[in-house]
């Protein structure tokens, strides 16, 4: 079996079509005159120019923290993640996808597995990346991961319930997850009990690598897991510079239907990530910081107020980015799925209606209605790619916004959904679903580690 690097959920990618351009598209413009309320401080690079893991163990403790703080530890974790690997972490194209990272394979007889990412290297290691898992829900709502010969297993990961999303240019949507070395190292500790809390300490962290006789490279990051969302880019080398990146496997589709796609075989593909949510433990954090992140272009903005300097938009007024062509959005905010997928992966459209586009918003900008909030994530994403080299991809990404909990109170942004990944479900605040022994959805799904 090829190594699989992602749990992919449908929305799946296609065929019998050319891969759309996606050159030309709008983006989310910044307000310049956003008060700078939240600055990103970059931390020091390693020798060869590469940036270090956040220190999350050098996290202000509960009774000196601010807002802010959240904003700038959920933006660093995007950075390093996001950057290539130092050798310590072995090969890969990014951190996310370096072997200090472990997929979630399908199911085998009958439970699932870590597997660390490139494994096994082959001639172009990369082609493997998003490999065999494709997931999507199947009967009755259960989640499901195909294997490399179109076996359905229970379980997967994805958007919530079977809908399916694709965008303008007809390019379905395929997910991911992966976890750290600390995290799978972790859930080796306890694999059947679903924690509450993850590590928060330096010294748990070291009781863990004691334990098992394992140096964390990452330590200093403490848990992460990260879930992803691409979709197919075309040929145009301009299209694939807007975005990060990466070659795999996809499925062809047959689509000469308007009501039923069915899979036939796969192809070789590129994709490009559009949405990315990144969980993390800090000090006095166990149950996680939470950020979702998203491409500039994936849709329109509706209205929102934030504090300014002066000008344009100050709090009396609102700012919107209503116009132009986008990855998710045409001509109006609908927010209404079109059709969803069965336990076989064939994409069906939904009663009296045919596949194709939704049209796409996000109805809370910055993942808030209030003001202080979206002052917080205007302002952080402004200073961040201020900061960036003029040819640094990630100018066309932004966060839109952080959630986190002090003891039990949720804080953040009340109404945070990334529109990749919670696009049907309304607003979506991570802390809602992810909490108590769901604090981990694949947590009960996955038996420990494979070394």
């Amino acid at each position: 079996m090829p190594f699989l690097m992602f749990l992919l959920r449908l929305s799946l990618s296609s065929a019998i079509y050319l891969a759309s351009n996606i050159t030309g598209m709008t983006q989310v413009v910044l307000p310049a005159d956003v008060f700078p309320r939240c600055p990103f401080v970059p931390q020091p690079n390693d020798p060869g120019g590469l940036p270090i893991a956040p220190n999350n163990m050098n996290f202000p403790s509960k009774d000196n923290v601010l807002d802010c703080n959240f904003y700038q530890q959920a933006m660093q974790m995007f950075f390093w993640l996001t950057s290539p690997p130092p050798t310590s972490y072995g090969v890969g194209p990014y951190v996310f996808a370096s072997p200090i990272f472990y997929a979630v394979s399908p199911r085998e007889n009958p439970s699932r597995s870590f597997l660390r990412w490139f494994q096994t290297l082959g001639a172009n290691p990369a082609v493997q990346l998003l490999d065999i898992g494709l997931s999507q829900t199947g009967p009755d709502g259960v989640r499901v991961v195909f294997d490399k010969d179109g076996r359905p297993h229970p379980d997967g990961v994805g958007q919530v319930g079977k809908k399916v999303l694709m965008t303008q240019g007809e390019n379905l949507v395929f997910y991911g997850i992966v976890v750290n070395d600390v995290y799978a190292y972790y859930h080796q500790s306890a694999p059947k009990a679903a924690p509450t809390e993850f590590p928060d300490s330096k010294d748990q962290i070291e009781d863990l690598e004691q334990k098992y006789g394992h140096k964390f490279p990452d330590a200093q990051a403490m848990v992460v897991a990260v879930k992803t969302a691409w979709i197919e880019v075309g040929g145009d080398e301009n299209d694939k510079k807007k975005y990060l990146t990466v070659e795999t496997e996809i499925p062809v589709y047959d689509r000469r239907s308007a009501h039923v796609w069915i899979p036939l075989k796969k192809k070789k593909a590129t994709l490009a990530l559009v949405g990315m949510h990144v969980a993390f433990s800090a000090t006095d954090r166990p149950k996680l910081i939470w950020a979702t992140f998203e491409h500039a272009s994936n849709t329109r903005n509706k209205a929102y107020k934030y504090k300014a300097t002066a000008g344009s938009c100050p709090p009396t007024d609102v700012c919107e980015h209503q116009d132009g062509a986008w990855l998710f959005s045409n001509d109006d905010c609908s927010n209404e799925p079109r059709m969803h997928v069965d336990d076989m992966a064939r994409i069906f459209a939904d009663a009296k209606k045919t596949i194709g586009p939704s049209n796409i918003c996000r109805n809370y900008a910055w993942g808030s209605d209030k003001v202080p909030d979206n002052t917080l994530s205007i302002s952080i994403n402004k200073s961040f790619i201020d900061q960036l080299p003029a040819h640094d991809v990630r100018r066309n990404y932004m966060m839109i916004g952080t959630n986190w909990y002090n003891g039990d109170d949720p804080q953040g942004g009340a109404e945070l959904a990334n529109s990749t990944m919670e696009t049907f479900n309304g607003t979506s605040r991570c802390v809602k679903c992810h909490v108590a022994e769901k604090l981990s959805h694949i947590w009960s799904r996955v038996p420990a580690p494979k070394k």
